[in-house]
């Protein structure tokens, strides 16, 4: 059933947060397919329960290729809405995280305008103010990325953030302009 689908997403979520050897054996369980498969085509709420483990499991440098490549990254931006981000973008953070690769693969698909759109639409959670600020941090690592965080109108809301929002929140946008401004923009 639906339930307990979400019930195992949400208890190998809880249980890949922060053991890598857990991480590991989640992904020679086979879980990371079915995982895949929940956040393309289950319900809304289905799509955000599995999310959460998905984000967790990219944490781990061998898993996000695994992830990546099993197609999570499409499904994962259109996740991306002003009220329900979190999670996607915590996932998107760390499929993106040291590699170029699904840096690329992650603006491709169109996920700057749309995290640029959580900042703009006002998303109520910090947490998720945080993951985008930090998503657009890592994905301006990429020179072409710069420019599309640049046009998508990031740096005036994370300026913002910068002013007025959590420690966190503030960390992390002052690390996006950091690296908005860096050479090769």
């Amino acid at each position: 059933t639906s339930d307990a689908k979400n019930t195992a997403a949400t208890t190998l979520g809880n249980l890949a947060c922060n053991n890598d050897q857990i991480k590991i054996a989640i992904a020679k369980a086979g879980a990371i397919l079915p995982l895949v498969k929940m956040v393309t085509s289950g319900t809304r709420n289905a799509k955000g329960q599995a999310a959460m483990p998905l984000a967790y499991l990219a944490s781990n440098a061998k898993i996000k290729m695994i992830i990546a490549v099993a197609g999570a990254i499409p499904p994962l931006v259109e996740l991306l809405t002003p009220r329900k981000s979190f999670g996607a973008a915590l996932a998107l953070v760390n499929l993106a995280a040291s590699n170029a690769g699904d840096e690329i693969a992650i603006a491709k698909v169109g996920a700057i305008p749309l995290v640029v759109e959580v900042l703009t639409k006002g998303t109520t959670s910090d947490d998720a103010k945080v993951e985008v600020a930090k998503a657009l941090a890592v994905l301006a690592f990429n020179a072409e990325n710069k420019m599309a965080i640049a046009e998508a109108g990031a740096i005036p809301l994370l300026a913002e953030l910068v002013t007025s929002g959590t420690s966190a929140a503030k960390m992390e946008a002052s690390e996006a302009l950091r690296r908005l401004e860096a050479p090769g923009f």
